[in-house]
């Protein structure tokens, strides 16, 4: 999740369409490779069952029954995983950081890891189509061909993560992550509106299920904004490789999610039964844990080698208070408002975070073209 600074754009006039290009074409690609593995299913679904679901589920079960059911899951499990080992052992860090070829072996190992998860979560996929009945073929044959189209779709995603600079060169597995909760967006929006207009929300007493949503997400972007481009404007001023303020800024709440996972085991553990099978208990805590790790691991990135030493450059310029204090109020605010309204997962702290940096970045591709056409002016 680092790389080495890149050169300057050329002043040339050509020179905005040679660094948009290599922008632009890996994202179309994702979004049209995505768009079109939706409507792919696994080998051996049933496909007059699966017409039967869909018409129960508005046409969502081709996506559950698809090769890309699993998404970006295995992925961002094992880049997790291998991140906060990577913090937690700083001689696996500094290995890394020796050697472009270090850094490879990493990547690699990542990617096994992501192939490994892809099986365990495939299996426990099968298994509940299988539960639903939507799969015809179920022998060993027909499994095992299921499971390769699950680790095909995972290869790939791998490769396309690879080649995506939005937000950031390293960050684009996090772009890959948001891609279904933005697509699912217009039609989370469709369904609250429609209630609202069939007086759902007023037979309640609570017209502000609307209000109260929308204020979040206007304030939680504006904050956003304005966190975000400080540390980009302090990142060039410092001479801050772009993959510096993009880790800090992206990374943590990522990181802290997926270890609170385990420590939400150890509530679980404590907690009576009773309160325990409440579920909401462990919701909370979930949250409340990944909002208390984030400083931690946004001081570990300070003191871990990033990458290269190019790409740790101007780290200690950052301001660290306001990064932490950004992220755990998205991250306790999306969770209080989802609680008690409806809010769609396009708008929780990671998209938030993913979506306004990947428009700063895309911004500040852009504006070497209105410089040229101002001085040609």
């Amino acid at each position: 999740m680092s790389e080495i600074s890149p050169a300057p754009p050329s002043p040339s006039a050509a020179a905005p369409s040679r660094t948009l290009w290599p922008v632009l074409w890996p994202l179309a690609a994702a979004l049209a490779i995505y768009l079109i593995g939706l409507w792919i299913p696994v080998p051996g679904v049933d496909a007059e069952r699966l017409d039967y679901h869909d018409g129960f589920t508005g046409g969502s079960s081709i996506r559950m029954a698809s090769i890309f059911a699993l998404w970006t899951g295995p992925l961002v499990v094992a880049i997790a995983h291998v991140e906060i080992a990577r913090l937690m052992i700083p001689p696996l860090a500094r290995w890394q950081a020796a050697s472009a070829r270090n850094a490879q072996v990493l990547v690699a190992v990542t990617g096994l890891i992501a192939l490994l998860m892809t099986l365990a979560q495939g299996a426990g996929a099968l298994h509940a189509m299988q539960a639903g009945r939507l799969l015809r073929d179920l022998s060993t044959g027909g499994l095992v061909a299921s499971l390769a189209a699950y680790c095909g779709a995972t290869a790939v995603l791998i490769w396309l993560a690879g080649r995506l600079r939005l937000p950031g060169s390293g960050q684009g597995i996090l772009l890959l992550m948001v891609f279904p909760m933005i697509a699912s967006l217009p039609s989370e929006l469709e369904m609250i509106f429609s209630q609202y207009r069939t007086g759902m929300f007023l037979q309640s007493g609570l017209p502000m299920d609307l209000l109260v949503p929308l204020a979040f997400v206007v304030a939680a972007t504006a904050a956003a904004i304005i966190v975000a481009r400080g540390l980009q404007t302090t990142a060039r001023q410092a001479g801050a490789a772009p993959s510096a303020w993009l880790t800090l800024l992206l990374w943590p709440p990522v990181l802290a999610s997926t270890a609170a996972n385990y420590l939400v085991l150890l509530v679980w553990w404590v907690l009576p039964d009773a309160v325990g099978a409440l579920g909401w208990p462990l919701y909370a805590a979930h949250f409340v844990l990944t909002a208390l790790l984030v400083p931690l691991f946004l001081t570990a990135y300070l003191k871990v080698p990033v990458g290269t030493p190019d790409a740790a450059r101007g780290l200690e310029a950052m301001p660290v208070a306001t990064i932490a204090g950004l992220q755990m109020a998205l991250v306790l605010g999306a969770a209080l408002v989802s609680s008690f309204y409806m809010l769609p997962a396009a708008f929780g702290a990671t998209p938030i975070l993913v979506v306004v940096a990947s428009a700063l970045v895309l911004a500040e591709l852009l504006r070497p073209a209105a410089a040229t056409s101002t001085a040609a002016g």
